[in-house]
């Protein structure tokens, strides 16, 4: 845009001086057009002419077939104006902006200035958020005396034609819980069985001494036979 006003400056000095020795003819009139590169609908339009008649009414129109008139500045001295309009909201596409001199309708200038369609805005939304409670762990109290059943899985598995098979079976099991109980032992039961035990072991005394006995008993016997035996050979002889 910048180059384009610079240019057409140029322009109007070099003109100008030609302009005016001519008696202010109209010689090659030029309009600058800001955004250059299109606007939209709403959107403030700047408009810059050089070299049109001076001190004269010039008519901007705008649209299909220079349609619309949107603005009607005056001219200066030198035959500049600058003037703004606001862009029309029609359906979108390339229009002309002419400006025309109102004292010489040869005298005038255009340009081709592009109506943009309107810039649409998507939104995308987040997806929604779900959220999940779980439930309060229950807690069961078992009083004494009461049994609880519990499941208890067990899984086998077996190969069939090279295929896994997993079998799973659920068996209940049964928890039993006893009412805790008081023991208590009376002293005659303790003297009891201590006297049980000093009985066994002097049944076991008894035992080894008569086997000490017999014992010795044999070994008497065998040895008086023995003294017999050799006193009757003795006596034969």
């Amino acid at each position: 845009m910048r180059k384009g006003l610079l240019a057409a400056l140029v322009t109007s000095a070099v003109l100008l001086p030609a302009a005016t020795a001519l008696g202010g003819a109209c010689i090659d009139p030029t309009i600058a057009v800001s955004p250059s590169g299109g606007a939209t609908a709403g959107q403030t339009v700047t408009v810059v002419g050089f070299n049109f008649w001076p001190s004269a009414s010039v008519e901007v129109r705008y649209g299909p077939s220079f349609g619309y008139q949107v603005a009607n500045p005056e001219t200066n001295a030198a035959g500049a104006f600058t003037t703004t309009f606001v862009m029309l909201d029609i359906d979108p596409g390339s229009y002309p902006v002419l400006a025309i001199s109102s004292t010489a309708p040869e005298c005038n200038a255009h340009k081709i200035l592009e109506l943009l369609a309107p810039t649409t805005t998507t939104t995308t939304l987040p997806p929604p958020t779900t959220t999940t409670t779980a439930a309060p762990a229950s807690t069961t109290t078992t009083t004494p005396g009461s049994s609880t059943t519990a499941a208890a899985s067990s899984t086998s598995t077996s190969l069939e034609g090279g295929e896994t098979t997993t079998a799973t079976s659920v068996a209940p099991t049964t928890l039993a819980t006893a009412t805790p109980q008081e023991s208590t032992t009376s002293p005659t039961t303790v003297v009891g069985a201590i006297d049980v035990e000093g009985s066994e072991a002097q049944s076991t005394g008894n035992a080894i001494f008569l086997a000490l006995l017999l014992v010795v008993f044999l070994g008497l016997s065998v040895t008086g036979g023995v003294w017999l035996e050799r006193s009757v050979l003795s006596k034969r002889r």
